[in-house]
This record gives structure tokens, C-alpha cells and sequence, in this order.
């Protein structure tokens, strides 16, 4: 069984729902009338389906066939339909043929892109996707404090009573400017221990990169949080989000 099958069963105890990152997105969503979402690397579509329940019109996309299989399973009790599928992000413009409201793409997903260029041409594509006045949530593991202290792990994502271990490291790459994801998946039940390894080169992304992308792409009102509560991003912040306005 390969890590990413693997992944997608126990994706929803690693990452959990959390309804901060709910009202988070919520709160960029202006008036009260259902509005037209994308999300972008929807995992197992547990936003989508919070949002879909709200009544917002709700698209998700994922490259992984488990993950999306799974989201289709979770909502298909629901009567508001989410249109889940199998996709590359840089393949919206052709699969969808509407523009949205919000378009969110969280869990570190952008950095998966293998080039700067790559990331300009779907900001890009997203600016055209979107609205007037339509917005872009986007969550990536600030960079910046990873180079500051050099940083090789992030702490390990122990949910013992499932019997589930995440373990994260990174290895930069100064040659290649890549940030290489090392993680293992240790799976503990009824006294038998397995463990999944992967690795993925991701994009390590600055925040005064990002930013310029962001306005070069014709995002404005470009505002950086460190937090889905909202705080005020800097060097120590865990995660960058950006919230930008077309």
C-alpha cells in the first residue's frame, strides 16, 4: 500500500476539522446570500462540506484519487451536491467554466509547485478566476522562520489514541532551491506497527516573494496573518496565510 493511499485513510485524524480555519474563511465572505467557492487541494473536503451545509455553492479539487474518493463519500448524505474531482490546480480554467467568489487553497498545497514561474501562472490563473472583488485564501508553512533557525523538523503529530504518528522533516537543497518534505506515517493498532515513508521537493516561498507575486499577479489588498485567529504575521509565525482581493 503506497503512502498516499495510506495517507487519505488517516487524513482526517492527522488534520482534523478545525472551525477556526471555518470562520476564518467565512468571515472573507461578505453579505449574507450563498456565494460561489473553489477549494483548491480539498483533501478529504471537510471545509467544502462545512461550507456546502452553509448553503455556498462548493467546488473541490485534489489530485489524489483516494482523497477525493473519500470527500465524495462524507458528503454524500448532503443535499447541497459539492462538485468533488480528480484535478490538477493548474487545470481550473479548463474544467470549470464560471469564476468564484473565494477560491482557497490551504495545507501548504501552493509550495508543491515546482517553480516560481509555476506559482505566477496560477496566481495568475486564479486572478482570472475569481470575481470583482472576489477573494484568495492561501496557507503555507512560513519560510521564513524555517531559514531563520534553520529549522529541520516540525514537531511531530502524535494522535495516540488512535495509534497515528506524522512525523515531519525538512532538508534544504540550496542547489536545487528546494525544500525537501520528509515525513512517515506510523500507524499503531492492535500491537502491530507499520510505517509509510514519503518524500516531495516543495517551493521554499518567502514572504517578500509571495507578496510581489501577489501584486504582480493584480492581487491587492494583500493582507499576511500568521494564524487562522488572525494575528499579525511575522518571522515566528508557524503558518503564512495570505488573504488577497482581486
Amino acid at each position: 500500500m503506497g503512502f498516499y493511499e495510506e495517507l487519505s485513510k488517516y487524513y482526517d485524524i492527522i488534520f482534523p476539522y478545525s472551525k477556526v480555519k471555518l470562520d476564518f474563511m467565512l468571515d472573507k465572505i461578505e453579505g449574507e446570500e450563498p456565494v460561489s467557492v473553489l477549494d483548491i487541494a480539498c483533501g478529504t473536503g471537510s471545509y467544502s462540506i462545512e461550507l456546502a451545509k452553509l448553503g455556498h455553492k462548493v467546488s473541490g479539487i485534489d489530485l489524489d484519487e483516494d482523497m477525493i474518493r473519500i470527500a465524495k463519500e462524507k458528503s454524500a448524505e448532503f443535499e447541497n451536491e459539492i462538485d468533488f474531482r480528480v484535478a490538477d490546480m493548474r487545470d481550473i480554467k479548463e474544467i470549470f467554466n464560471t469564476t468564484f467568489d473565494l477560491i482557497y487553497c490551504i495545507g501548504n498545497s501552493l509550495v508543491h509547485l515546482q517553480s516560481y514561474e509555476d506559482v505566477i501562472s496560477e496566481l495568475k490563473l486564479i486572478n482570472e478566476m475569481l470575481k470583482e472583488k472576489g477573494k484568495l485564501v492561501i496557507q503555507i508553512i512560513n519560510y521564513d522562520r524555517i531559514f531563520k533557525y534553520d529549522l529541520e523538523c516540525l514537531p511531530t503529530i502524535d494522535r495516540e489514541e488512535e495509534g497515528v504518528k506524522f512525523i515531519r522533516k525538512y532538508d534544504y537543497n540550496l542547489k536545487e532551491d528546494k525544500m525537501y518534505f520528509n515525513t512517515k506515517i506510523l500507524i499503531d493498532r492492535d500491537g502491530e506497527a507499520k510505517g509509510y515513508d514519503n518524500s516531495v521537493p516543495l517551493l521554499p516561498l518567502r514572504s517578500n516573494v509571495f507578496n510581489n507575486m501577489l501584486k504582480d499577479c493584480g492581487f491587492n489588498k494583500i493582507n499576511f496573518y500568521g494564524d487562522f485567529n488572525g494575528s499579525k504575521f511575522n518571522s515566528e509565525s508557524y503558518p503564512l496565510i495570505v488573504v488577497a482581493e482581486k
